[in-house]
């Protein structure tokens, strides 16, 4: 790989670019996979960057994970009933920013906000 490629909000670009070495290569424009919203596309070039901003590539990319960070761990019970509601919202027309329209209320007998799930963003039904 020596390029990764990614759209971001445009008000978030300027951090991926003095931070992490991306550079902007097009234009701003809505794009219909997160409803419409605005996304610029940015380009990081793996082998200039590891050149030109060494200490950006070391921060992001220098040192391997280590073993206990990358080993696989089963899934919880909770967890898995919450990726398979997250999964649904796939079969509908959703927005990001639905996380954020009501708290969360988890349903009877799963674990509250705060206790131990994997991802707990609320999710608007």
């Amino acid at each position: 790989i020596d390029q990764v490629l990614i759209a971001v909000h445009p008000r978030h670009a300027r951090l991926y670019c003095s931070t992490m070495g991306f550079a902007q290569f097009g234009a701003d424009r809505d794009y219909p996979a997160v409803n419409g919203r605005p996304a610029v596309a940015l380009c990081l070039d793996l082998p200039g960057t590891k050149r030109s901003q060494r200490a950006a590539w070391e921060k992001f990319l220098g040192a391997p994970l280590g073993e206990e960070v990358v080993k696989r761990r089963p899934i919880g019970d909770a967890d898995r009933r919450y990726f398979e509601r997250v999964s649904r919202l796939a079969e509908r027309e959703w927005s990001p920013l639905d996380a954020f329209a009501a708290p969360a209320v988890p349903p009877a007998g799963e674990q509250a906000a705060g206790s131990g799930s994997l991802l707990e963003l609320p999710i608007a039904s």
